[in-house]
């Protein structure tokens, strides 16, 4: 019964350190956030947190997916022409 507790407990603590990582925050520090505390009080406050953006769209920019306009710097997906914030022409970068 015990054992099944700390099982319970550990995988939920998992669940919070992935919702916070999908935050743009550390998984590490919500899972053992949730450890301490308890997974439901961790999810609520994770739930609640800010999401940080410049993470997040790094990890877009990293992974291939979006790319930042070279004149207003907001993202724009990498198979733009125009911007759709500024209307400049995307500058493609070649790979040399």
């Amino acid at each position: 019964m015990v054992v099944s507790i700390l099982i319970l407990w550990l995988a939920l603590a998992c669940v919070v350190g992935a919702a916070n990582r999908s935050r743009g925050n550390s998984f590490v520090v919500g899972a053992l956030f949730s450890l301490f505390l308890s997974p439901i009080t961790a999810l609520i406050v994770v739930a609640f947190t800010k999401k940080n953006k410049v993470v997040l769209d790094e990890r877009l920019i990293k992974a291939g997916t979006m790319i930042r306009c070279a004149f207003c710097t907001e993202l724009l997906r990498t198979d733009a022409i125009k911007c759709r914030h500024c209307g400049s022409e995307v500058q493609r970068r070649t790979a040399a």
